[in-house]
């Protein structure tokens, strides 16, 4: 299990501005936050879940995912 990428989908979590906007879209539950004050972005808690979707790519305003 990655944190950073499924099959499908890798996360730049440099450009993650938590907006959890991706979050809430996720129809499987694969992304989860990684919120502490000062170190705040996405992270996949299930990556092995994801269907390939595309609606984290689609929802991310800040670009912080790409396809693989």
């Amino acid at each position: 299990m990655s944190r950073k990428a499924t099959r499908y989908v890798k996360i730049d979590a440099r450009k993650c501005k938590a907006c959890w906007k991706c979050v809430d879209e996720c129809p499987r539950q694969v992304i989860g936050k990684i919120d502490f004050w000062f170190h705040k972005h996405v992270m996949f808690r299930h990556s092995e879940a994801c269907i390939g979707c595309r609606k984290c790519i689609e929802t991310c305003p800040h670009g912080a995912y790409v396809e693989r």
